[in-house]
């Protein structure tokens, strides 16, 4: 038997940005293995109860390559209130006359509110002359953990 299953579930992200971690997900047989087919399509929806006028953004529908369907900007529109919600992945494997449908579903993930504006504070540069590019450049990474 076929199986879809999801090797990178979605994480928290912010409201209208692609969720930090975007959904792979595999056709895979009964040993494991990569299950290949010449067209699989995948449809993604949002299940739980997300708040009025919350959806899906990004690319919703996608064809697998090799056995594999990778996301690359799925989100949502709202944050989700603290609240968690999962995506529930439909395949439709084989030909029209022997098709099946398998489903699987995500983890549970939050979506936060996109923060309105960042505040960095770095210290005084001793040796930084006015209108020069700063050497080293400073790089700063930042996340939003819960």
């Amino acid at each position: 038997p076929i199986s879809t299953v999801v090797t990178r579930h979605p994480r928290n992200g912010a409201a209208m940005q692609p969720l930090r971690d975007q959904p792979i997900i595999e056709m895979q047989g009964a040993d494991g293995q990569l299950a290949v087919f010449e067209q699989v399509s995948i449809t993604t929806v949002l299940i739980g109860d997300p708040p009025e006028g919350t959806f899906l953004i990004g690319n919703l529908n996608l064809l697998s390559v090799d056995g594999v369907v990778a996301y690359t900007d799925l989100g949502l529109n709202l944050p989700t209130g603290g609240l968690e919600f999962r995506l529930r992945f439909t395949a439709v494997v084989g030909p029209p006359w022997q098709q099946s449908v398998l489903s699987v579903d995500s983890d549970p993930f939050q979506v936060l509110q996109q923060a309105d504006r960042v505040r960095i504070m770095t210290p005084i540069l001793a040796n930084h002359t006015v209108g020069r590019a700063i050497d080293p450049t400073i790089v700063i990474h930042m996340y939003d953990e819960k």
